[in-house]
């Protein structure tokens, strides 16, 4: 005799619905917290490295045997508040999400590039000091497209193409003051500007 028998939902299986939810929710709570403390980052960096043109412009014109070991602690400062800020995320939170881990490999490798594009390159006569700027314009845009990307705001991404152009128009303007203005106001409005919305994004979805 052909038996059938239709399928009925009993406690164990109500559990195990309630617990999926459960990760589910505290995946997005936990990837929540980790765009804020992107955030921060980006906010903190940003506004450290705004100074940067115009710190190593008044060392050039005064002394300029001190331009490359400004130059080497102002990268060291920087390291500095990058792991401070790095370590105290990850004591809060010992498991990261994938998105996070991601994030912060293309972040650290785009960084070293910007390093060696800063100290090593010039150093070597293997690019000249004007095109300094120019290339950490681009390095920086591809890390601020990136983090749009993985984090899957639109609105950060497009922040990318403002250091693109940014790029072009210190390709075009001689170096001086404008040169130092135009990157100093894009880490304000292309680095910083982005780390607030992150912050703001992750408030809102945690609303």
């Amino acid at each position: 005799m052909l038996q059938i028998n239709f399928y009925k939902e009993g406690p164990m299986d109500q559990n195990n619905v309630q617990q999926e939810i459960a990760i589910v929710r505290e995946m997005i709570e936990k990837t929540r917290r980790e765009t804020a403390e992107s955030g921060n980052f980006f906010i903190v960096m940003g506004l450290l490295c705004s100074l940067f043109p115009w710190v190593m412009g008044m060392l050039a014109k005064g002394n300029s045997k001190l331009f490359m070991p400004a130059i080497i602690i102002f990268i060291i400062i920087g390291l500095i508040i990058g792991f401070i800020i790095s370590a105290r995320d990850e004591k809060k939170e010992k498991v990261k999400t994938y998105a996070k881990a991601i994030q912060e490999k293309c972040l650290g490798v785009c960084g070293l590039v910007c390093i060696m594009v800063v100290t090593l390159f010039p150093m070597l006569n293997a690019i000249p000091w004007s095109a300094v700027p120019i290339i950490i314009s681009l390095l920086v845009g591809i890390m601020v497209f990136q983090t749009g990307i993985i984090n899957e705001l639109e609105s950060v991404a497009r922040f990318g193409f403002l250091w693109f152009a940014g790029a072009i128009a210190m390709a075009i303007i001689p170096e001086g003051i404008i040169q130092m203005a135009i990157i100093s106001v894009l880490f304000l409005a292309g680095w910083v500007l982005p780390g607030l919305i992150l912050k703001k994004k992750c408030s809102n979805r945690g609303a």
